[in-house]
């Protein structure tokens, strides 16, 4: 079924995660990304969590806030932010995802913990992008952010993505946005 599992003493059998969301980082210990993903989110002001590191010598996240929830914060501080991506731009939004990332990792082990993460700047919300249960597609993402992905491990302040962009004559365009690198 692809599902792992561990029988305990008296034969019950407890579900840990999918075989396909196992990390084992560089130091050899087994754990679900799942597990931290959920917890993220468990923040009201983080939509998605994808969480990286399998072979590598730390955990990394890309993190997708909850708009609502976030812009309502922003403007409960006198913050102005028009849309989604001036939002996730905004160094207070980064500081308060930044504070929820810390909040989670003093409640994990260390070898469990994020250590860098990206604010992603648009909502997830293509099919290639989203499974049709509203999970993101990781492989995708991991092609589609390969140079965060390497900059994070790089120790670089920021990286660039490439965004679509549709104009009023649903002519699309190509530009390069650049993407923090906040370490926590």
């Amino acid at each position: 079924t692809g599902d792992i599992g561990n029988l305990d003493e008296s034969g019950r059998l407890s579900i840990s995660g999918r075989k396909e969301d196992i990390i084992i980082p560089e130091d050899g210990r087994v754990f679900s990304r799942d597990f931290i993903e959920t917890r993220l989110k468990e923040s009201p002001f983080i939509k998605e969590a994808v969480i990286w590191g399998k072979d590598m010598p730390y955990l990394i996240a890309f993190i997708g806030i909850d708009f609502e929830n976030t812009m309502r914060w922003a403007k409960r501080r006198g913050i102005i932010c028009h849309d989604y991506a001036e939002l996730t731009e905004h160094a207070s939004t980064e500081e308060l995802i930044a504070e929820e990332v810390r909040d989670l990792n003093r409640r994990l082990a260390d070898y469990m913990r994020v250590r860098k993460f990206a604010l992603i700047n648009k909502e997830l919300d293509t099919d290639e992008e989203l499974t049709k249960t509203g999970v993101a597609r990781r492989k995708f993402l991991f092609e589609q952010y390969m140079d965060i992905l390497k900059a994070m491990y790089t120790d670089e302040p920021e990286a660039s993505l490439p965004v679509r962009l549709r104009g009023p004559n649903d002519d699309i365009r190509t530009v390069n946005a650049r993407i923090r690198i906040i370490s926590v």
